[in-house]
């Protein structure tokens, strides 16, 4: 009978995993869905890899960064600066602490500190998103198309 307890207590944390790690997924692609196509640095399924266990934690060097890079771009291409890089700095504190998570007997502190490191910029990139869309899509005047300075 204990063995039967460990591999329920076993599936029923991974299950948490699964739901947490599907959750966080789907909030960076509802954000990373606001910055048009050709401004994103990631693919949207890309981002379903930091499901993958242990593969996670190197992926999010990857992932947050990009996000981060995206919204980077696009507020760029907008002439928007009040933003600066877009929490990239946060991003890799997030990825480094989260691995550091890894670490026997000091996991516990690292663990906690990621989740308040996650959660800030999960609603940084919430409110990046928001503003992305708030702002007025940037048009190429006449003046400055191609066929205009050709002809």
């Amino acid at each position: 009978m204990p063995a039967l307890a460990a591999l329920a207590f076993g599936l029923a944390l991974f299950l948490l995993y699964m739901v947490v790690k599907v959750s966080i997924c789907l909030l960076i692609i509802s954000a990373l869905r606001r910055v048009p196509a050709e401004h994103r640095k990631i693919e949207l399924k890309q981002v379903w890899l930091l499901i993958v266990p242990l593969f996670g934690y190197v992926w999010n060097f990857v992932v947050y960064r990009r996000v981060a890079a995206s919204f980077e771009g696009v507020f760029a291409a907008r002439g928007v600066a009040a933003h600066g890089r877009c929490s990239a700095g946060l991003a890799l504190a997030y990825a480094i602490v989260e691995l550091g998570a890894l670490i026997p007997r000091i996991g516990l502190v690292p663990w906690l500190v990621a989740w308040v490191l996650l959660a800030v910029l999960l609603l940084r990139f919430h409110g990046y998103g928001n503003t992305v869309e708030r702002l007025p899509t940037a048009e190429v005047s006449q003046d400055a198309s191609p066929a205009t300075r050709a002809g």
